[in-house]
């Protein structure tokens, strides 16, 4: 797919404030980006009765709040053309949303899909909704999922790489995640740190144990530390190749699920830039899911990348 020099913003017409918005802006200016505005419509206001109302009419209702949606995005979009930005703006109706989304994204081709994520006040955390899980899963291009309050103009970026999976998808989205991380934070004037978690050897050890298999036997603590080292010779091996330097770089043995949302943590993070599938062997056969997993910890914004090998 050929990316465009734009940021596709999308834009809930239910809400007064607009992080993703307020964050693209920062991003189109610093890394000279387009920014197009986007709503979709996915609203069902009338009941299934409503089958029964004359199609022209219900033609003529959805053009109407297609409208006004324009409207409020000229609105929106008047102050930042403004500034200097070029602005853009469509709309569309789908149902359901995330699909909506998908489709512009795949004839808009942006360089990245920036949404925001909704806040739980009780949790103080995020909470990802089910067109955010959706999009992780299957927007085809870079989806940046944002969080109120967490506005960042010199971020400190994660990359979260999984560079033990040999195969060349695996590699080539490593390679993509510590690019696009060094990019957003070299230009941003920003930090990068990269980080992987080989898994808690001797949890896996014990829970497979009982089954059999390659991953069946106790590992000892002499052979937990050259899984560790073979670990980071595959994290040094990728990250050389973009001149990371050694103390930018954390290798950890816990379990991804905790140790990325408590490194995240420790640094004060802004943004965290990791892939939309578990890699490695064992997270497949331990964990399942880790992208999704993960996310429900962490509590900064994120940076969701797909593998060449994704189709849509």
């Amino acid at each position: 797919m050929q990316i465009s020099n734009t940021l596709l913003v999308i834009i809930d017409p239910t809400v007064n404030e607009h992080p993703a918005l307020a964050q693209a802006t920062v991003l189109a200016k610093k890394l000279k980006l387009e920014l197009e505005l986007f709503i979709c419509d996915d609203n069902q206001p009338f009941t299934p009765s409503h089958v029964l109302i004359d199609p022209e009419i219900l033609k003529k209702y959805f053009e109407s709040e297609l409208t006004k949606h324009e409207e409020y995005l000229e609105k929106l979009a008047l102050p930042l053309q403004e500034q200097g930005l070029q602005v853009s703006w469509d709309v569309a109706r789908d149902i359901p949303l995330y699909e909506g989304i998908v489709h512009k994204a795949e004839s808009s081709r942006p360089f990245m899909v920036i949404k925001d994520t909704h806040y739980h006040h009780k949790l103080t955390r995020v909470v990802l909704q089910n067109t955010d899980w959706s999009l992780i899963r299957t927007c085809p291009v870079p989806l940046m999922l944002v969080r109120p309050g967490n506005l960042w103009r010199t971020p400190v970026v994660i990359s979260s790489i999984d560079p033990i999976d040999v195969r060349n998808d695996g590699v080539k989205l490593d390679e993509a995640i510590l690019q696009l991380g060094r990019k957003l934070s070299s230009l941003t004037g920003g930090s990068l740190h990269v980080f992987h978690d080989c898994g808690d050897l001797e949890a896996i050890s014990m829970a497979l144990a009982p089954y059999g298999g390659t991953y069946s036997e106790v590992f000892s603590a002499e052979e937990q530390a050259k899984i560790r080292e073979e670990h980071k010779r595959a994290v040094y091996e990728v990250t050389d190749k973009f001149d990371i330097e050694r103390g930018q770089i954390t290798v950890e043995a816990k379990d991804i699920r905790k140790s990325l949302a408590e490194f995240a943590e420790k640094i004060n993070a802004d943004l965290v830039v990791m892939g939309s599938v578990s890699k490695s062997r064992l997270e497949q056969v331990f964990i399942g899911g880790t992208t999704e997993r993960v996310l429900d910890e962490l509590n900064c914004d994120v940076l969701v990348l797909k593998p060449d090998s994704f189709q849509p």
